[in-house]
């Protein structure tokens, strides 16, 4: 009995420590992806650095929800869903919403949702007024 209750607390103790990999793991492959593609796309194609910027944040959007939905699906480890949400707040909004329309990705979990339309409903009012700012002096 109490061997069974050591093993059973020693698995815990194993699975949160691999968790706690998984909060560092993702976000600095994230930041290294980010700048390795910046770097390639800069010197591939030489495209305006925001249009650069802009691609690859919505591709590593795109990326991350995917590889979710594939170890959600596998096993208990997941892409933490603050890592999700600063790269919607970077840009990669259009990509996440059509990730998780495509993959059928956390639809049922409303608090994510929800902080996603506030992400967006931010960058669009953000960009009025950009745009309205940059017309208005230039």
């Amino acid at each position: 009995m109490s061997f069974r209750i050591g093993k059973t607390l020693s698995s815990k103790i194993d699975k949160n420590v691999h968790r706690s990999y998984a909060h560092f793991t993702y976000p600095i492959m994230a930041i290294l992806l980010f700048w390795i593609g910046m770097f390639w796309m800069s010197e591939s194609f030489e495209l305006p650095w925001l249009l650069s910027y802009l691609l690859l944040i919505n591709a590593l959007s795109f990326f991350f929800i995917a590889i979710d939905k594939v170890i959600a699906m596998v096993r208990d480890e997941r892409v933490p869903e603050w890592v999700l949400h600063t790269l919607a707040l970077l840009g990669g909004i259009p990509a996440t919403a059509l990730a998780i329309h495509l993959f059928h990705h956390n639809r049922d979990k409303v608090s994510f949702r929800i902080v996603l339309w506030v992400i967006a409903g931010v960058q669009v009012v953000i960009i009025l007024f950009w745009h309205e700012w940059i017309l208005r002096f230039w």
